[in-house]
Formats: structure tokens, sequence, C-alpha cells
């Protein structure tokens, strides 16, 4: 990437959408409520976020199912 241009042709992984950063801190509810309303808005019409939740709820669930060292 030059010069924070993104050419999907040379890193379509980084044209994810940039509020699926708020994944992990709505699922642990750490968004402000306003941020966490928008964020779930958001939720609605964006598949690639509903993943991310998706996706982190299950690491997150299978983390907490761990054994405590």
């Amino acid at each position: 990437m030059r010069g924070g241009n993104l050419d999907p042709r040379e890193e379509p992984e980084k044209l994810a959408c940039a509020m699926s950063a708020n994944a992990v801190a709505f699922i642990q509810g750490e968004l402000l409520p306003e941020t966490a309303a928008r964020f779930v808005r958001h939720l609605d019409e964006c598949a690639h976020c509903r993943d991310e939740v998706r996706g982190a709820s299950e690491v997150l669930g299978r983390l907490a199912a761990l054994p405590e060292p």
C-alpha cells in the first residue's frame, strides 16, 4: 500500500468495514451506550461486522471456557 490509497488488487482484506474494530468491545459491553446503539443499527446492514461479532463471540466463549492456570 502506497500513499494511504487502498488498492483492492493489493490488499482486499484492508477494505473491511472500519466499524468492525468495535466488535470485541461491543461483545464485552465496553462501548458507550450511544456507540453501542449505533453499532447495533450498523449490524443490520453490514455482513462483515456481523461475521466479526460472531467470530469474536466464539473466540471469547472458548477463552472463557479454558481453565485458569
